[in-house]
């Protein structure tokens, strides 16, 4: 029996974002045993899941909490045990999807055959040895040079291609509860149930309480059912929208654990929120999603599946990715009247003002995208770009057009690099022909003008950064090979993406 272990501890919404991963892994591996290692609360994607034979929830606070006290020994011991009990499983293939550097130890000790993602050599440096897992990392230092959505990328680090299921699995008798709980409520079943998620993680993701209110009584007048759910730090909010709509809106926030609101979700006709993980769970589920963005991109971490509504507010830093957002122009920038024509399906030019909108489906490869609908859908990548650097690791094309002039631009720009790894790769050889520390130092300052070249440079710079330090650090001879052949790998793979 083949054994597969999977890590990703993050959060909610990156569990079920690799939910597709699992279902490929079975159907590629048929008879595998699938343990997915999450940290404890966030497991409850996984249940009841098919493709997860066992779920080992990792309680990560209770640790990090006793290896800070008094009690440290014990934190460390509690560790050791969990790494031993992973060790014993003897993986065949482990798969790791984190990107927290702890979790790169964990890989290591458990010492499975073959590794995908992010390992801590034993020689102090992490490394990622595999392709897919280094263009992950380098998505955040040029994002607008990459068209994948994060599942689509956990999907190549787990060496998993084309179409997969995405799913999430609930029990006869979690729906039933869901009903009986909307009953008690005074929901009706039968009616046109609209769930309204207006809590997320950060407040430059959250859309107005006040839109929340408009669209509401906008959707109660049309004779639907609003249920606002959240978690117990969003009763507020639920509790201010609710008092403003009165009849036929049901606040459950703070009442329902996690997978409870998700049954809840099932029985829903539609779901409008932010970039939630519940925006994520209700995809998973094939429930009609309007997803109302705004810091984050709906390329990266949209709803996963095909029907989905994307509402893009319009804002000249998207996607900016912060936290906290003084202006929340973008989140403004969509109106109530916008996603009201988008749940009844009656998007037209003159009532989509102020956003973009895009609906979700797939391409020829099975990949996610979003197609524009109404709006400028402008910035949230470069097609050029991102063809680019998506040829650069697979030798099939993309389906987006790629302007000449760009490709132009990116051709040079790619240039520019390919010429300066060159003279790094010069100053390594010399070094291995004459031990001289000056060509290590000449490395150094060359390397340095890499910083210089913008646009698509940004992307083949952090590529090569990511490469070099996984390099050894303890044999300088060898590290100074490894570094020299990176260089060669890196500037290869550039040259052959652009045709240089």
């Amino acid at each position: 029996m083949y054994r597969i272990a999977v890590l990703l501890p993050n959060n909610l919404g990156d569990v079920f974002m690799a939910l597709p991963v699992l279902s490929g892994l079975k159907d590629k591996y048929r008879g595998s045993h699938i343990t997915f290692f999450v940290e404890d609360g966030f497991e409850c994607g996984l249940e009841q899941n098919s493709a997860c034979d066992v779920i080992f929830k990792f309680p990560r606070k209770q640790i990090r909490d006793s290896a800070r006290g008094n009690d440290w020994g014990e934190g460390l011991a509690e560790l050791h045990d969990m790494v031993d009990k992973l060790r014993k499983e003897r993986f065949d293939y482990v798969v790791n999807l984190a990107q927290h550097p702890y979790v790169s130890y964990i890989v290591t000790l458990i010492e499975g055959r073959l590794t995908h993602g992010a390992v801590m050599l034993r020689e102090g440096n992490i490394a990622l040895n595999d392709m897919w897992s280094q263009y992950l990392y380098s998505i955040p230092f040029a994002r607008s040079f990459n068209r994948l959505h994060a599942t689509d990328v956990f999907k190549r680090i787990a060496n998993v291609c084309g179409p997969v299921k995405s799913s999430m699995t609930l029990t006869d008798d979690e729906i039933y509860n869901a009903g009986n709980y909307l009953s008690g409520k005074g929901c009706l079943k039968s009616s046109k149930i609209i769930i309204f998620q207006p809590g997320a993680a950060f407040q430059s993701k959250r859309w107005l309480a006040e839109n929340f209110i408009e669209l509401g009584k906008m959707l109660i007048c049309d004779g639907c059912s609003i249920v606002i759910t959240g978690a117990p730090s969003e009763t507020g909010t639920a509790s201010e929208i609710s008092a403003a709509l009165n009849d036929n809106c049901y606040s459950a926030a703070g009442e329902l654990t996690f997978r409870e609101t998700v049954a809840l979700a099932s029985l829903c006709y539609c779901c409008v929120t932010g970039d939630t993980a519940l925006m994520h769970a209700a995809a998973a589920l094939k429930k009609k999603v309007i997803a109302i963005f705004g810091s984050t991109s709906p390329v990266e971490t949209g709803p996963y599946g095909a029907g989905h509504t994307v509402i893009a507010g319009q804002c000249s830093r998207r996607p900016c990715f912060c936290s906290e957002c003084e202006s929340r122009q973008c989140m403004k920038s969509v109106l109530p009247e916008t996603v009201y024509h988008a749940i009844n399906g009656t998007l037209t030019a003159s009532n989509h003002c102020g956003c973009d909108i895009y609906e979700t489906g797939f391409d020829c490869n099975g990949d996610y995208k979003i197609q524009p609908v109404a709006g400028t859908a402008g910035n949230y990548y470069n097609p050029a770009g991102a063809e680019i650097t998506y040829r650069s690791f697979t030798d099939s094309v993309s389906s987006d057009a790629a302007d000449h002039e760009s490709l132009l631009l990116y051709r040079r720009q790619s240039q520019c690099v390919v010429d300066v790894i060159l003279k790094m790769e010069s100053e390594l050889t010399h070094y291995i022909d004459n031990e001289t520390p000056d060509s290590v130092r000449s490395f150094e300052t060359i390397k340095q003008e890499l910083a210089t070249i913008k646009g698509i440079g940004e992307f083949w710079t952090a590529l090569l950064n990511i490469r070099l330090n996984s390099a050894a650090l303890l044999d300088f001879r060898k590290g100074i090979v490894e570094s020299r052949d990176i260089c060669r790998r890196t500037r290869l793979q550039i040259a052959h993406a652009v045709k240089i």
